[in-house]
């Protein structure tokens, strides 16, 4: 018997996404609000697949210097 009488889905293109010039295979976007530490963010970040990570900072919470900021972004970073 064919695949098609059996009804199996024919093989699709892989669903992709742009930004900018980035694509992206995942549209699963996580947010970083209520993690109790960086390192489960980064853990979350890792389990999650994601390749999208929303960040809010308020001033007074932020990680003393921009480069600390950076490092936390670029240490969770898949690419």
């Amino acid at each position: 018997m064919s695949d098609s009488i059996l009804g199996a889905a024919p093989a699709r293109a892989p669903d992709t996404w742009s930004v900018g010039d980035i694509t992206l295979t995942s549209r699963f976007l996580l947010g970083t609000a209520g993690y109790p530490s960086p390192q489960v963010l980064r853990e979350a970040i890792a389990a999650s697949g994601t390749q999208v990570v929303t960040v809010g900072l308020k001033r007074q919470l932020a990680p003393p210097t921009p480069a600390a900021t950076t490092a936390l972004w670029r240490s969770s970073a898949p690419r």
